[in-house]
């Protein structure tokens, strides 16, 4: 490989972009909560001393969302009165639990 096929590539921030390759992973732990999307530049530059190129690109990476919150019942107890007398498949009581 020449002096001009050497390509690197820039980026900062949660992300890294292996050098050979191009390929971006996460540097870190990432919170949809705290941050839903990151949009950042993506510089490459040829290493040519003479005839030295470069071009830039967006990236816009989108983070799945993940429920990472611990269930809550919205209460802490249930309690009801059943009749020994009661229909089979007759609704009881209905338990329910907080949206995060």
């Amino acid at each position: 490989m020449t002096v001009n096929e050497t390509i690197r590539y820039f980026s900062i921030g949660e992300f890294t972009i292996d050098q050979k390759t191009g390929v971006i992973s996460t540097a870190q732990l990432l919170d949809r909560e705290v941050t839903p999307f990151y949009i950042f530049a993506v510089q490459t530059l040829n290493q040519d001393p003479l005839n030295p190129r470069f071009n830039t690109t967006t990236v816009m990476i989108h983070i799945a969302d993940q429920n990472d919150n611990t269930p809550v019942f919205s209460a802490s107890q249930f309690a009801v009165n059943v009749s020994e007398e009661v229909t089979p498949g007759v609704s009881v009581l209905n338990v329910s639990k907080v949206q995060y």
